[in-house]
C-alpha cells in the first residue's frame, strides 16, 4: 500500500515535471486555453512511443471529436 502511494506521487511529480519543461516553449500560457494545452499534452504523452505520421493521426482524430464540457456541478445534479 506504502510502495503504491510513493510511486503514485513520484509518476505526478514526474508528469508536472514534464508538463512544466513543455509549457516553456510557449511565451506565457493563458488560463482561458489551459485544456487546450493539456490535452495536446496529453495526446503527446500517450503517443510518444509511436512514428510521426501515428501521433499526427491521433491528433487529428481527436480534435475532430465533440467536446465533452461536463462540470463537477453537472455530475452533482446528474
Amino acid at each position: 500500500m506504502i510502495l503504491a502511494v510513493l510511486l503514485s506521487v513520484a509518476h505526478t511529480i514526474r508528469y508536472h515535471g514534464e508538463l512544466k519543461y513543455w509549457l516553456k516553449r510557449f511565451d506565457g500560457v493563458a488560463t482561458r486555453y489551459l485544456d487546450n494545452y493539456l490535452f495536446w499534452f496529453g495526446i503527446l504523452e500517450l503517443n510518444k512511443n509511436q512514428d510521426e505520421k501515428t501521433v499526427s493521426n491521433a491528433i487529428l482524430l481527436a480534435s475532430c471529436q465533440k467536446p465533452n464540457f461536463n462540470t463537477i456541478l453537472s455530475f452533482k445534479t446528474g
